[in-house]
């Protein structure tokens, strides 16, 4: 995840902008929930394997949608040509202007024919909501999700969450006080995709130390996991609990059956989890757990349409797992052994598609970056 820290005020002094304009012209004349979701048309099915789980990248057939330093860059899969996600011509890509450019991009999901980021608002007072498309012709900023108060240092990190559903945003401001026993509210938001749409509250938690994180959807609403930590023990105890929110309804319910681990993944009927070295997958029906696979050490997990690659890299850092030791197990959503990669060493893999791997390489001497496509076989 990727920390942003900024100062702000207390949750109850940091507010949330609401929008007091709707845009009809886009919802349609009605302003009805159906009209909206018409002219919004479908996911492009090209672009729904997100292979990173924060969301900060889009694999497509043929190239991959980034977040770089300077805003939203495109990898072309075969030459491994990275470039800013502008057409202008002469652009420099470091201001505004620029269609590429976003200050603190935290992240990016596809939906119809656009592409919609969090980051920086463009004045650098808030965060806001992006909407971008494709070929790199178009970038709007729709919506001033929240603002900072300079003056007020008591939350020392903010991350956000954001995924795209039946056609709404679905926004999360998690945020960190440096005092752990400050007990604040922590409010899932849902949004229209249209420009100064009013932001409505769908689920709110209380506690300590509070953030929430997707884990997926179903046909009628979202997973998401809470964690939050106990300040009665000592030392405090992190907690996890899931919970699944129905969209039409807005009713929450807990998810029973899990000892305090955060599911990161919902597929179907089924879950995913991490417990310690081991990949767990939990029928949602049947409350029962089974392992998938034994690492041996920590793990990583990405997904895409098709599997789940469980990576051992991270291991490396935190058990001092031999590089040389390093492996991909890649599942299918049933549990069921795909093939193992092996040999990737310090190799850092940006995105899976098929049998490809795009792989990044970073100058020692330069640190400038580079990409190229490898097999996964041979």
């Amino acid at each position: 995840m990727c920390f942003r820290k900024v100062r702000v005020s207390r949750m109850k002094k940091l507010y949330i902008i609401l929008c007091i304009l709707l845009s009809l012209c886009i919802c349609g004349c009605s302003g009805s929930e159906e009209s909206y979701l018409a002219e919004l048309g479908g996911e492009r099915e090209d672009v729904n394997s997100y292979y990173d789980k924060l969301y900060d990248k889009i694999v497509t057939e043929k190239g991959v949608y980034r977040i770089a330093d300077d805003g939203i860059h495109y990898i072309e899969w075969n030459s491994g040509k990275d470039i800013p996600l502008c057409n202008r011509p002469d652009c420099r890509h470091d201001s505004e202007e620029c269609n590429a450019y976003l200050p603190m991009a935290a992240k990016i999901y596809s939906y119809g024919n656009y592409i919609y980021a969090i980051a920086y608002s463009m004045d650098m007072q808030g965060i806001s909501l992006y909407r971008m498309s494709f070929d790199g012709s178009e970038k709007i900023e729709l919506n001033k999700m929240l603002y900072f108060d300079e003056n007020d240092s008591d939350i020392s990190t903010l991350t956000y969450q954001f995924i795209i559903y039946k056609g709404y945003g679905y926004f999360v401001c998690n945020h960190t006080y440096e005092d752990l026993k400050t007990e604040s509210d922590t409010t899932l938001y849902k949004i229209k995709l249209t420009k100064d749409s009013e932001m409505e509250e769908v689920f709110t938690v209380s506690g300590y130390d509070n953030a929430i994180f997707f884990s997926g959807t179903d046909d009628n609403g979202i997973y998401v996991y809470h964690t939050h930590i106990d300040v009665s023990k000592k030392p405090y105890e992190r907690m996890c609990d899931n919970y699944y929110i129905n969209t039409d309804t807005e009713k929450s319910e807990r998810i029973a059956g899990l000892d305090n681990r955060g599911l990161y993944r919902v597929h179907g009927r089924k879950g995913y989890y991490i417990d310690d070295t081991k990949y767990m997958m939990f029928d949602l029906e049947e409350k029962t757990s089974e392992e998938i696979v034994d690492c041996g050490t920590d793990m990583e997990v990405f997904f895409d349409n098709k599997y789940m690659y469980i990576d051992t890299h991270i291991g490396c850092s935190t058990r001092n797992t031999p590089l040389s030791e390093r492996v991909m197990y890649v599942y299918d959503y049933e549990g069921v052994h795909v093939k193992t990669i092996d040999g990737l060493k310090d190799t850092a893999v940006v995105a899976i598609k098929g049998n490809d791997m795009l792989i990044l390489d970073v100058d020692e001497d330069t640190g400038e970056e580079s990409f190229s496509k490898r097999a996964i076989d041979g």
